[in-house]
Parts: C-alpha cells; sequence; structure tokens
C-alpha cells in the first residue's frame, strides 16, 4: 500500500492537541503514536505494551503511511505522553471528529450513563478507580464523548460538564435517577432538546407523586382520555418481554414544578419478563419536557436508554476488557478510554457483513490491511 494513497482523516480534528513533551529530544510525533496506537487497539491492543508488540510485528507494513524513522516507540514512552496530556483537548478533538460521523437523526436518544473503570485504583497511594460518564447516540450507534469523575457519586457534577460540550439540538436526553436534578433539566432545554429522566427517591416528593398518580389511573383501567398508553411484546434468547407504557401530560397533581425546566409530563413504563416460566414485574417512573401526543417518542427514550449498557459499556467490558485494565498513571486511564471509544466507534462503523464486533476486532488482529481499512473508515468487504 503506497503512503500517498493513505489519508488519515481522522488526524485532522487531533493536530490542534498540545504535545506536553518538551521540544526538545522527541523522537516519536504525538500524530504518529495515536495512529499507531488506535490501529493497535482497533487489533485488540489492551496496554501500552500490547502497542508496542503491535508495532514490532507490523513495522515494515507500518512504514508504508507512518513515518517511523526512529523505529517504534516503546511501550514507556507511549504511557508517558497519554498519561500527560491533556484530557479536556484530547475530548474536544474526539467529540469534532465524531461529529462528522453523526449522521443527522430526527429526535435522536441520547442516553448519559456512568461506568467505573473496575481495576484503575491504586491501593498504595489511598486513589479510587475512575469513574466515566459516557454520552450514547443510540440511533447513530455512535459514543458521543465522556468526562471522567473519581466516585460514583461525583455524577451529579460530572453530567453538566459533558453536556456543556455536546451537540443536542432536537434530541431526546435520558439519563438514569443519578441525573435527575433540576439544573440537568434546565441544561437541557437551553441546549434545545428533550429530556426523559427516571424517577427514584432522590426525588422523592416527585416520585411519590407520579406513583400515586399512576396507581390512581390503575384503579381505573387507565380509562381516563389524558393517559396515552402502549404496548409491547418480545420474544427471544429464552425469555418473552412485554411492556406497558404509560404517558400523560395533565399532571397538576406534580405541582409546583419550580426550578424544574418545561417539566410538561411523567411517564410509567410496566415490564414483565418471564424467564424459564418465572415471572417477575417491574415499574418505573419518569419526568419528561415531551409535549401531548408524545407516547412514541416516550417509549422509544425508555426503551432504548439502555443501549448505552448493552452497545457501548458491555462492549467495553466484554470485548475490549476495559474492566481488567490497570492503566491509572496521571492522565492515562482517562485517555485509554476515549482511545477505546475511538477504536469501538470505527468498528462499529465498519460495514463487513455477518461479522459481530468480537469478529471485527479478531479479523483485525490477523489482518492489518483490514484494521487500516476500519481506521480509514472505508468499506472492508473486499479485504480477505
Amino acid at each position: 500500500m503506497e503512503a500517498e494513497l493513505i489519508d488519515l482523516s481522522l488526524l485532522k480534528h487531533f493536530v490542534a492537541i498540545t504535545d506536553p513533551r518538551r521540544t526538545c529530544g522527541k523522537l516519536h510525533k504525538l500524530e504518529k503514536v495515536l495512529t499507531l496506537t488506535v490501529l493497535a487497539i482497533i487489533s485488540g491492543a489492551e496496554s501500552w505494551v500490547d502497542v508496542e508488540e503491535f508495532g514490532k510485528c507490523h513495522g515494515e507494513w507500518l512504514c508504508t503511511f507512518i513515518d517511523l524513522e526512529n523505529g517504534i516507540p516503546s511501550h514507556d514512552t507511549i504511557g508517558r505522553i497519554f498519561s500527560i496530556l491533556d484530557p479536556d483537548e484530547f475530548q474536544k478533538c474526539f467529540m469534532s471528529w465524531v461529529e462528522t460521523l453523526r449522521k443527522p437523526v430526527t429526535r435522536e436518544i441520547v442516553s448519559v450513563d456512568g461506568k467505573t473503570l473496575r481495576r484503575s485504583f491504586d491501593k498504595a497511594n489511598g486513589e479510587l478507580p475512575f469513574h466515566i460518564v459516557s454520552a450514547w447516540a443510540n440511533e447513530n450507534g455512535l459514543s458521543l464523548g465522556q468526562q471522567q469523575v473519581i466516585g460514583k457519586s461525583n455524577e451529579i457534577t460530572a453530567i453538566p460538564a459533558l453536556l456543556k460540550v455536546l451537540a443536542l439540538d432536537g434530541a431526546i436526553v435520558t439519563i438514569d435517577a443519578m441525573g435527575c436534578q433540576k439544573n440537568i433539566t434546565k441544561q437541557i432545554r437551553d441546549k434545545k432538546a428533550d429530556y426523559v429522566l427516571a424517577l427514584k427517591d432522590n426525588q422523592e416528593n416527585l416520585h411519590n407523586r407520579a406513583i400515586n398518580f399512576f396507581k390512581e389511573q390503575a384503579e381505573n383501567n387507565f380509562k381516563d382520555p389524558c393517559v396515552e398508553a402502549h404496548h409491547t411484546r418480545e420474544k427471544g434468547h429464552g425469555r418473552f418481554e412485554e411492556r406497558d407504557y404509560y404517558f400523560s401530560t395533565k399532571i397538576n397533581c406534580m405541582r409546583p414544578f419550580e426550578g424544574w425546566s418545561d417539566l410538561t409530563s411523567i411517564g410509567m413504563v410496566v415490564a414483565r419478563r418471564t424467564v424459564n416460566g418465572e415471572t417477575t414485574t417491574h415499574a418505573r417512573y419518569y419526568i419528561s419536557s415531551l409535549k401531548e401526543n408524545s407516547i412514541a417518542d416516550f417509549a422509544r427514550a425508555a426503551r432504548v436508554h439502555w443501549g448505552i449498557e448493552n452497545k457501548l459499556h458491555w462492549v467495553l467490558d466484554v470485548c475490549m476488557h476495559e474492566d481488567l485494565s490497570r492503566v491509572r498513571k496521571n492522565y492515562a486511564a482517562q485517555n485509554f478510554a476515549a482511545l477505546r471509544k475511538i477504536a469501538l466507534n470505527l468498528i462499529k462503523l465498519d460495514k463487513t457483513p455477518k461479522k459481530s464486533f468480537r469478529l471485527k476486532k479478531y479479523r483485525a488482529s490477523i489482518l492489518p490491511e483490514y484494521a487500516l481499512s476500519v481506521l480509514l473508515n472505508k468499506n472492508s468487504n473486499n479485504i480477505s
């Protein structure tokens, strides 16, 4: 493959990053280290040592499109670079790149949720594991960005920081009960987006009012026209699931709404799951800025919110082994998490037919040309 045919457009969004190293003595350019690292992670690398090994195994091939006149950087060099690289700058460039991939979707569901990097703790220094809040664009199937915090309780401060930099115009933002806060509803509405936020006992007054409202409606078999309803049934993988969605904008019982921006509706989801003949039932409650006749949007938002767990967090843990990573020095854990999301987005965008995420990653590990086609975001069906 000729060097002049390679257009590493990904790098165009990362050239603005300030290289934290001293000007003198730099043997490896930052953009080349980034290219090598992303390629290696696409191919299954889970540590800086793995990245170096990938480079050594494919050094001759890499030299056709990466300037490696000083050889493959050591794992210590790679780790040091990403441990001191400003994560906010890296995040800004990551989000700039993602927006070029994101296709316009009417009323896209953007889910926000947190995840702990379980083995990123440092017991000797008394440091807790890193906790990262991420945003997931469900219809696009893309990770939009992340915000790192220490300790899960700090999601309340991390969520606004993440929302501040996201493009949300026209979207519906879903967050679990931790994000059910007055300032967050204002921030979402200021972004010209709607919200569907889960209610639990952290907002006890609103939660109890919602429970009582739908309890009264249930006693009347939901015959009141002020309540919209929707029902779904799904069967697969040895289980049967039914969901009843109820939604209403006639919510005088919830007043006053001081501080809650455009709180216009509430919703309830009753989920019944049958596995091996045993049925469990669970009810969840929500507040929302959705207007009347929005039962379809509410049902979709409540249902696909879990995409961030199934399509992002699960993939990061099961397919990319994020929970096993011991990378933790300085900014290294946060930046490695962003690198994984770059690789994850690129692998998911690849259109190789009938290949799971795991198989695509395995294919990249044995076919470096395929890994490069994934990095370039090109159709790779012709690579065998």
